[in-house]
């Protein structure tokens, strides 16, 4: 990567009143520096000649694994190279092989991760997984020595006590230890610097420090605010986390570090750097941005920006606010690219060489073998999942289809919905309850089976929000569009009748909630799946909803609703009437 610098190796480090920094993080710090991992070395390399003042170390970064363990189909499973041919790349059996590779070619390595590798994803690759709640991901993520990673948006799908779960360790609260007799928890911190407490206490690490030969490298976890809106603003988080000012937390967190006497720092960045030219997994392409701003406005304490939370891979060089070049890279999604910065540390100073520093993007072909332990992982979760996935939970009185009628219901979906509804209303006073098509089961046989309660495209979160009759009118509006229509299932209570001839806004009539007609003033409590409560997929009018509470997930709503209310009658009433 190419420098164009003044006089002179390190970056220059701004100096601040550290008090309150290291008042805010002192208990976690003292966590991670006990706690730390040894850096990892190569056993069949030996270093380099080089000066003796100089150390070598190969920083390595992926993300947005998004529990989707085997390589996935299609293009989120291939990769456009430089040149426009496009390969087959990624499943974390071919990343874990790569990253072997990759840490024997350096004498000294750290392994990092940006986030987004633990929760539920639309791919059918991860289908098979949801009903551990991301454990094994863990298991896999465990075997590969990661020094750090970042809490990214996935890891917040399910709520914070189940992010501390998954950190921590122990038994599911709902499902509990099915996949292993007992769950340690990851082996590595998961960082996150900008997530607090209500008493602005950190909620996880901020921060980590690992030493390479004696010489202390600090990695900062931080999750963007726009990139964690849905978690956070369909309750996910809880009222017991906030997630602060991205530059303020990095800010703070490289003080802390630099007095600890860290001078060499990584910042494992979560989100969405934006749009970007398609220049393959080594071009920038980008120039603008929250994200790339953030990278150049970032304290100038920072020497390296791994960046997660995209599918495309990118390799940018900024300039952070003291003049000085860093690279800011970003790994694809599902494990089809490795991020790489090889660094140069002087052993007096600890100090980062930027000058001396180059990054760039590997692909992560599939013309090599996958790495075995992370196969057997893989295959010991599927089979379980299987197993699993086969046990009875209840009947129902009869098939139940997934195929739609002409006004977008089906009779499996308005099962769900009945089952959810009954769900959020104990927990939030739900009315009534929408669900999108990603959220429906597949067909369901007569006898229901726990896998059934996982076969949707997504498992998601339900979050029920108060709306007036008149954001609800425009809610169910906007399920009809030019490209297509997307019919939310209602449950039983709340019914309507669709014209297809009226015009647009006016095609809802006789809109009634428990057999009263919906006033345009009042207010109702209606739950919806975590990614439309926020406005996902057209549904703008929800995000305009109050009084959020996230209660449980879909799949854990049909677990319950099957398993005791067994036989269930399979609805016939249609909700959606058509004029």
């Amino acid at each position: 990567m190419p420098k164009a610098r003044g006089p002179g190796n390190s970056s220059p480090r701004r100096k601040h009143g550290i008090a309150a920094g290291v008042a805010a993080v002192i208990s976690a710090a003292a966590l991670t520096l006990t706690s730390a991992p040894t850096a990892l070395a190569a056993p069949d390399i030996h270093p380099r000649n080089q000066p003796s003042d100089d150390v070598e170390l190969r920083l390595l970064s992926f993300g947005d694994l998004r529990d989707a363990l085997r390589p996935p189909e299609g293009d989120a499973g291939s990769l456009v190279q430089s040149d426009n041919s496009r390969v087959e790349a990624g499943g974390a059996g071919h990343l874990a092989a790569f990253l072997d590779q990759l840490r024997r070619q350096a004498p000294r390595s750290l392994l990092y991760s940006a986030g987004g590798n633990i929760g539920f994803d639309n791919d059918s690759a991860s289908r098979a997984f949801r009903m551990f709640s991301g454990e094994p991901t863990i298991d896999v993520l465990n075997s590969w020595d990661i020094a750090a990673s970042a809490v990214g948006a996935p890891e917040l799908a399910e709520g914070l006590p189940e992010l501390l779960r998954k950190a921590q360790g122990g038994c599911h609260p709902d499902h509990g230890c099915q996949l292993n007799e007992e769950f340690a928890g990851a082996n590595f911190p998961l960082l996150g610097a900008n997530l607090v407490d209500d008493e602005n206490e950190p909620v996880t690490l901020p921060f980590s420090i690992n030493h390479v030969d004696d010489i202390p490298v600090g990695a900062i976890g931080v999750l963007m605010r726009d990139a964690a809106t849905g978690a956070a603003e369909a309750g996910a988080t809880g009222d017991d986390m906030r997630i602060e000012d991205e530059l303020e937390a990095i800010e703070r967190t490289a003080e802390v570090l630099e007095f600890f006497g860290v001078k060499a720092i990584t910042l494992l960045l979560y989100g969405d750097a934006g749009p970007r030219a398609e220049e393959g997994p080594n071009g920038c392409g980008l120039s603008d941005g929250p994200a790339y701003q953030l990278a150049a406005d970032a304290s100038p304490n920072v020497d390296v920006i791994f960046s997660a939370g995209g599918p495309d891979a990118f390799n940018c060089t900024v300039r952070d606010p003291a003049g000085v070049e860093r690279p800011f890279i970003r790994a694809a999604s599902n494990g089809r690219t490795v991020s790489v910065a090889d660094i140069v540390i002087n052993r007096t100073t600890g100090e980062v060489l930027r000058d001396r520093t180059s990054a760039f993007n590997q692909v992560v072909t599939r013309n090599v073998p996958p790495d075995q332990e992370t196969e057997d992982i893989i295959a010991r979760a599927e089979e379980r999942a299987s197993e699993i996935g086969g046990r009875e939970l209840g009947e129902i009185s009869g098939e139940a289809l997934s195929e739609r009628t002409d006004a977008g219901e089906s009779a499996a979906g308005r099962i769900l919905a009945d089952a959810a509804q009954l769900a959020a209303a104990g927990a939030a006073d739900s009315q009534a309850t929408l669900l999108p098509p990603s959220a429906l089961p597949e067909d369901l046989a007569e006898s229901i089976t726990y896998g059934d309660a996982f076969s949707a495209p997504r498992s998601a979160m339900l979050v029920t929000l108060t709306l007036t009759g008149a954001q609800l009118q425009e809610t169910l509006e906007q399920q009809f569009r030019d490209g297509g229509d997307v019919v939310l299932q209602p449950s039983e209570d709340l019914t309507y009748v669709f014209d297809p001839d009226a015009s647009p806004g006016a095609r809802v009539i006789d809109l009634q909630i428990n057999g009263e007609a919906v006033q345009a003033t009042d207010t109702y409590r209606i739950t919806v799946t975590d990614r439309i409560a926020v406005g996902g997929y057209g549904f703008t009018a929800l995000s305009s909803g109050t009084d959020r509470v996230a209660s449980t997930t879909t799949s854990k709503a049909f677990t319950d609703y099957i398993s005791t209310r067994s036989p269930v009658a399979v609805p016939e009433q249609e909700r959606i009437a058509l004029r």
